[in-house]
């Protein structure tokens, strides 16, 4: 098991959760924390990561059977050059590159996390790649 803290932007909480390990790899279970089926990661810093919805900018919102209204959700932080569409899992990493526990505590997280909702498709903002070098 994987501590981890769980960005969720739809009911606007941040958690611990625990990323299970199938093997070496912990990615079905971060496909079900996240709830998508393709990931990405930000660095954000060299023991921080977050992993992400890489098709968060792609999906639209939704409406249950109940009629219950979905809007489209997500996150931002200082530093960040876009918004974050869907749940995001603070994570860290070893030196090997596999998943460890977060290296941050969810009140560091709440500390720098803002939700954002979109009601409509065309508020939600256009996908962007920056590229950044590093020395």
């Amino acid at each position: 098991m994987v501590k981890a803290i769980l960005i969720d932007s739809e009911n606007k909480e941040i958690r611990e959760v625990e990323v299970v390990k199938n093997g070496d790899s912990t990615l079905k279970s971060m496909y079900e924390h996240l709830k998508c089926g393709c990931v990405d990661v930000i660095r954000a810093d060299q023991e921080t990561d977050i992993w992400v919805d890489d098709e968060g900018l792609m999906k639209e919102g939704y409406t249950d059977e109940d009629g219950t209204r979905h809007n489209l959700s997500g996150f931002t932080a200082p530093g960040f050059t876009q918004t974050i569409m869907g749940n995001g899992l603070v994570m860290g990493h070893d030196d090997e590159g596999y998943s460890a526990d977060s290296p941050i505590s969810v009140q560091q997280v709440q500390n720098v996390i803002t939700f954002v909702d979109f009601d409509r498709q065309d508020q939600k903002p256009e996908p962007s790649i920056t590229i950044t070098y590093w020395e």
